[in-house]
């Protein structure tokens, strides 16, 4: 069956530098139009927002909206009027290329505009990383968390290294003689040099569950 004929909203949410932008390109392309952080916004988002937003959209159909792509979704996946009629899908990335990816754009510093705040609500959201100073344990400990949160809601789980034909036949969204978004290192920030990094480096008590959790996303 195809989506459109049968549709269903979708969220797609995971720890932030893994893929969700990349993922709404390519259903937006494909006209399935997803948004990217403008439902739950950066840097703060709020569920009374939220709401507001998907009533907004439920009563203009023909804006041909069907999902949001963002991971400040995952706090408010428990909320039973966020979820309901809805298809969560948790989008994963190998740990170490998450965690690159954070130092890479200097995640954990106060380094440009509304960033602050954007740490600020990462703390209050999980106040366990003020037990690190050091910014890859703080990306370790945020992987692991974060996760955690999301997979008691997800109905799809999809990684971002695969092919995203995978994730579109899940969900049913027919793209035969379509031209399909294939930019996967698509991001709204400036490309930035890698980080030298490996998981090896972290402490055990992070090391250890982080990869144990790799190996159960199929790294």
């Amino acid at each position: 069956m195809n989506f459109l004929d049968n549709p269903q909203q979708i969220i797609i949410t995971g720890t932030g530098r893994c893929g969700t932008g990349f993922v709404a390109q390519v259903l937006s392309q494909l006209d399935i139009g997803c948004s990217h952080e403008s439902i739950f916004q950066w840097p703060a988002p709020s569920l009374a927002f939220a709401l507001g937003q998907y009533e907004l959209r439920e009563n203009n159909p023909a804006w041909g909206w069907w999902g949001e792509s963002s991971w400040l979704a995952a706090p408010f996946l428990g909320n039973d009027d966020i979820r309901q009629g809805k298809i969560i899908v948790h989008l994963v990335r190998d740990p170490a290329r998450v965690i690159q990816s954070h130092l890479a754009i200097q995640n954990w510093t106060e380094n440009n505009g509304n960033w602050q705040t954007g740490i600020a609500f990462m703390h209050e959201q999980m106040p366990e990383l003020h037990a690190y100073d050091d910014p890859a344990h703080k990306s370790g400990l945020w992987y692991l968390e974060w996760n955690r949160r999301i997979e008691p809601y997800r109905d799809i789980l999809h990684r971002v290294e695969d092919d995203v034909t995978l994730l579109l036949d899940q969900l049913g969204i027919d793209y035969a003689g379509r031209e399909i978004f294939d930019d996967a290192q698509y991001n709204h920030f400036q490309r930035q040099a890698p980080v030298p990094f490996h998981l090896s480096s972290l402490l055990e008590p992070l090391r250890v569950p982080l990869l144990e959790m790799a190996g159960q996303y199929g790294y």
